[in-house]
Parts: structure tokens; C-alpha cells; sequence
């Protein structure tokens, strides 16, 4: 690097230094909220199968209200545990927010994986990770990380909106 900054002038010398220290920040920080998925999770049943058993790992977690560490995960929280943890995306932190990342699915078209939100009278907002057609994994307040039923007398009664943040899918090594 020396001997490079001795053949240019000192202003120069400063700008390549600058953009040689920079340039790795500005590519890596581009793409720091969608990275390469970091798990084998390809068809729906895959992907179900990735969330039940990060779910089932961070069981030991209990329920705190604006908890998204080990001290404890609210549904928000779990939400960006595992997005992190098998899809390498960061979400925001808070249930609102996340609402409005992705793009919008209809109740019709949601698939594992997508992010379901609900505005139950006992929460502002509420959000989960939909399993399969009729199940999704959220953090209960009374009981942390459980799987429930969107049932005509409570979830779907209160179902506000879902969200795909996933792209397309990946194929997998066999479909290669």
C-alpha cells in the first residue's frame, strides 16, 4: 500500500484508501437483510419440517413482553430468531413493522413460510410463522412457543394480513 500511495498525490492517496476501507462495507451492508437461504429447506413440507424444529429448539425460551434474546422472545421475537436462524433474513423488531416487509398474500394463497398477523384484543398486533393451510407457530403468552389452529372462533376472527418474505423457492439438489 506504500508504495502505491507514494506514486499518488496525498489527496489521492486518501480517496483509494477511503474507497478500498468502504467498498467491502457498502457490498456487504447491501445485502445484509437477504442473504443466500443457510438452510436445506426447499418444498412447503421442508420448510414446515426447518420451522417446527427451530421452534422445538428455542422452546426453552419463555414469553417476555419486547423479547427477541435469550432472556426470552415475544412473537415478534421468534419471528426473527428464525428467519435469522434458517433464512439469514433480519427482520425488524417489533410485530407492525414486520408487517410491512415482503410483499402481501391473500389468506387464499399462503404457504409455509409466510408470516401471518392478527389484531386480537389483547395485543396490538400479532404475529406468526403459517406451517401448513390451517396451523402456525406463534409465542402465547401464557404458554411461550406453541402451534395453533386458526380456528373460526378466535384466529381467523381476528386474522389481519400475511406476508411472504421468502422469495422463490430453491430448488433443490434433486430437482437440479
Amino acid at each position: 500500500m506504500a508504495v502505491y500511495c507514494n506514486l499518488l498525490s496525498d489527496k489521492s492517496a486518501n480517496h483509494l484508501i477511503a474507497v478500498l476501507i468502504f467498498l467491502p462495507i457498502l457490498f456487504t451492508s447491501s445485502c445484509a437483510h437477504h442473504k443466500a437461504p443457510a438452510s436445506k429447506c426447499y418444498s412447503e413440507a421442508e420448510i414446515e419440517r426447518c420451522i417446527r424444529e427451530e421452534c422445538m429448539r428455542l422452546r426453552a425460551f419463555y414469553y417476555t413482553h419486547d423479547g427477541n434474546n435469550h432472556t426470552g422472545l415475544d412473537c415478534s421475537g421468534l419471528v426473527s430468531a428464525v428467519y435469522m436462524s434458517l433464512f439469514n433474513i433480519e427482520l425488524p423488531r417489533t410485530a407492525k413493522e414486520q408487517a410491512m416487509q415482503g410483499i402481501p398474500v391473500s389468506r387464499d394463497n399462503l404457504r409455509a413460510g409466510d408470516l401471518i398477523f392478527f389484531k386480537p384484543p389483547d395485543y396490538s398486533y400479532h404475529v406468526g410463522i403459517l406451517l401448513s393451510k390451517d396451523r402456525f407457530v406463534h409465542v402465547s403468552k401464557l404458554k411461550g412457543i406453541i402451534v395453533s389452529q386458526i380456528d373460526p372462533y378466535y384466529w381467523a376472527k381476528y386474522y389481519w394480513t400475511g406476508r411472504r418474505v421468502l422469495g422463490p423457492r430453491p430448488l433443490s439438489p434433486a430437482q437440479k
